[in-house]
């Protein structure tokens, strides 16, 4: 009963590290998709729905990930740790395993929906091939208006395509 005892509270001290280690990589990753994303806003080659859609699924992912992490069974965990693994160790072959497929499902469901969304932020302004679309229709070229519809139509079926089957593969 001691063993159990002393697995449950390695555990629970790796699970705390762990959990630390997931604030900081999610704040590392905000830093760095703001940075990339101020320098090309400054750079003149980056649109603001851009950077709205960078910032709101980094927030939306980081958020989903840390809940499927910490949501991992503990005692996989233990396994690599009573082997003599390190925190990181114990992530790679505990922890990452158990979640991996959940969160590239979440991933390639978020990128479908950013397509989407990309499709429809062009409509008001924001830039894109939908923004192209609209410019066409202003323009009374309806040739054109139908060959980028297409192009549009043909993006979001070959992204849910290959979403699914990676899904699929994944999960």
């Amino acid at each position: 009963q001691e063993t159990t005892l002393r697995s449950g509270l390695r555990a629970t001290r790796l699970q705390a590290a762990f959990e630390r280690r997931v604030e900081l990589l999610v704040a590392v990753g905000a830093c760095l998709v703001l940075a990339i994303g101020a320098r090309r806003v400054l750079a003149g080659s980056l649109t603001a729905g851009d950077l709205v859609l960078a910032i709101s699924y980094a927030g939306m992912l980081a958020k989903v990930y840390s809940e499927q992490l910490e949501g991992v069974d503990p005692q996989p965990v233990t396994a690599p740790e009573a082997l003599g693994a390190r925190t990181p160790g114990a992530f790679l072959f505990g922890v990452l395993p158990q979640a991996a497929g959940a969160m590239a499902s979440y991933t390639f469901y978020r990128f479908e929906c950013a397509v989407r969304a990309t499709a429809l932020m062009g409509l008001v302004g924001a830039g894109g091939l939908a923004m192209k679309i609209h410019d066409s229709m202003d323009s009374n070229l309806y040739g054109e208006v139908l060959t980028e519809v297409a192009v549009l139509m043909g993006i979001v079926v070959v992204v849910e395509f290959a979403s699914d089957e990676l899904r699929r593969r994944v999960g």
